[in-house]
C-alpha cells in the first residue's frame, strides 16, 4: 500500500512539473508573439526583447557546441583507447602463437 501511494505522489509530481513546465512555454509564445508583432516591433521594448532574446540564443548554442565538442573528443578518447586495446591484444596473440 505504501509503495502504491508513493508511486501515485510521483505520478501526481511528475504531471505537476509537466503542467508547469508547459504554462511557461505557452508564457513564453505568447510574450514572444507580442514582442514579435507588427506594432510592437519598433518599439523600444520590442528591440530590448529581441536583443535579449537573440543573446540568449547565442550563448544557447555556444553551450551547445561546447558540450558537442567535449563529447567528440570524448569519442576520440574512447576510440583511441579500443583501439589501443585491440593492437596490445592482438601483440599479445602474436607473441604466444
Amino acid at each position: 500500500m505504501l509503495a502504491s501511494s508513493a508511486s501515485v505522489t510521483k505520478l501526481i509530481k511528475t504531471l505537476a512539473e509537466a503542467s508547469t513546465s508547459k504554462v511557461k512555454i505557452s508564457k513564453n509564445m505568447e510574450r514572444n508573439k507580442f514582442f514579435n508583432s507588427s506594432s510592437m516591433r519598433e518599439t523600444p521594448e520590442g528591440r530590448a526583447f529581441r536583443a535579449r532574446t537573440a543573446a540568449r540564443m547565442i550563448s544557447e548554442m555556444a553551450a551547445e557546441d561546447k558540450l558537442d565538442g567535449d563529447r567528440r573528443a570524448g569519442d576520440a578518447a574512447a576510440r583511441e583507447r579500443e583501439e589501443g586495446e585491440a593492437r596490445r591484444l592482438k601483440e599479445v596473440a602474436d607473441a604466444e602463437a
